[in-house]
């Protein structure tokens, strides 16, 4: 092959290549994006290292004809609070912050501060009734806190304007 016809090859193809992927496309803030709980997270289970495969993007979006969001899509969070049930009837409870999700291109974009919680049921009373029974109330634990899927999807909003390239 002839260094000419190789040029030329490569400058065709580097045509198509850029083509392909030089738009641009805007995210504006306050950009609604539905998340889903994939699994539950219970305060029972040991303290997950981090959000990603538990919580998910539910549905894929798109601004100006570009999808920007897809559906599985990775949601990054933190674990605030994983305090398991206790003794004399405390509850379980957990809290997360959402920060941020995943776009198409694999680039993180910043959420509003976004919480979930959930609380297990004390049981002090019965903690407190049984604790002259020789101190059986000592033992009486509460319940766990579960993080559940709601049964429709929880609406994030984007933090602020992005410039998305593809």
């Amino acid at each position: 092959m002839s260094w000419k016809l190789i040029t030329i090859i490569l400058f065709f193809l580097s045509l198509f290549y850029q083509s392909g992927h030089c738009g641009k496309a805007y995210l504006s803030a306050d950009t609604k994006v539905d998340i889903t709980i994939k699994s539950p997270i219970s305060t029972k289970d040991p303290q997950p290292k981090s959000l990603i495969g538990i919580i998910e993007i539910a549905s894929s979006d798109s601004a100006a004809g570009v999808e920007i969001f897809r559906k599985g899509g990775k949601v990054a969070g933190r674990i605030l609070e994983y305090k398991g049930a206790g003794h004399i009837g405390k509850p379980g409870a957990l809290k997360i912050a959402l920060d941020s999700l995943e776009t198409v291109q694999g680039r993180m974009v910043a959420i509003k501060p976004f919480f979930l919680s959930a609380d297990g049921k004390g049981k002090r009373l019965k903690a407190c009734l049984m604790l002259p029974l020789l101190g059986a109330g000592y033992f009486v634990k509460g319940s766990d806190a579960i993080l559940a899927a709601p049964p429709t999807p929880i609406t994030v909003r984007t933090a602020k304007f992005e410039e998305i390239t593809f």
